[in-house]
């Protein structure tokens, strides 16, 4: 497994951060390439080395060649804190802006993804899609293009080869697509959980603090 431990400085955090990179390995990294980045949120109670528990991680690096970062959020949900970091704004602005001056890293193709509580981060961050989401979004495309030249088929044309370039991609999104939905299934129950830590963290009415503070004269 390729992978690098990279600790810095955030000024979100006001402090110190470290985070594992996964990053594909066997060919090595082309300088005149720029690579999508995936960000990975790991779960509550675990931390950026994580990842390197995780299945098919590094085939998923390999086969889209694609830097997965992964970095330490405590047990903060990948979320800006009511009273703590801004790790929302870490992961959504800080954390890419560093990596893409230390790794060849296309800022048009940066993508989320996480694991229990960081899947639930995931969901709230504005910035970053889901990969899924892209990967979906390219799958209705190609399928779309591909009606297209049956058409085309069936008025004479010959566009064989075209049709079986989109049916060797379309089978390989679809096999990327279905290891994403692997990684962020518990997101429904994580923002169940969430909301429910919220409702108990969240304070006193105005009204209840009046009464209590009566209560103690």
């Amino acid at each position: 497994m390729a992978v690098l431990e990279l600790n810095a400085l955030s000024t979100a955090l006001a402090g110190s951060f470290s985070a594992t990179v996964i990053f594909p390995d066997g060919t090595g990294i082309a300088q005149d390439r720029l690579y999508p980045a995936l960000y990975f949120l790991h779960d509550i109670g675990g931390n950026d080395t994580d990842i390197r528990t995780i299945k098919n991680l590094q085939d998923l690096s390999n086969e889209l060649g694609l830097f997965i970062i992964s970095p330490s959020l405590m047990h903060s949900f990948g979320i800006d804190l009511r009273w703590g970091g801004k790790y929302g704004d870490f992961v959504c602005r800080e954390l890419p802006g560093i990596c893409r001056h230390m790794f060849p890293l296309d800022e048009s193709r940066q993508y989320a993804g996480g694991t229990g509580g960081g899947a639930y981060g995931v969901v709230d961050l504005p910035g970053l899609p889901l990969l899924e989401g892209a990967l979906q979004a390219q799958i209705d495309a190609l399928t779309d293009r591909r009606k297209e030249l049956y058409s085309q088929r069936r008025e004479g044309l010959n566009v064989e080869a075209e049709i079986a370039a989109i049916n060797g991609e379309l089978r390989q999104l679809r096999r990327e697509l279905k290891t994403c939905g692997r990684i962020g299934a518990d997101i429904p129950r994580i923002r169940q959980q969430v909301r429910l830590c919220r409702e108990q963290e969240a304070p006193a009415p105005e009204k209840d603090r009046r009464i209590k503070k009566f209560e103690r004269k």
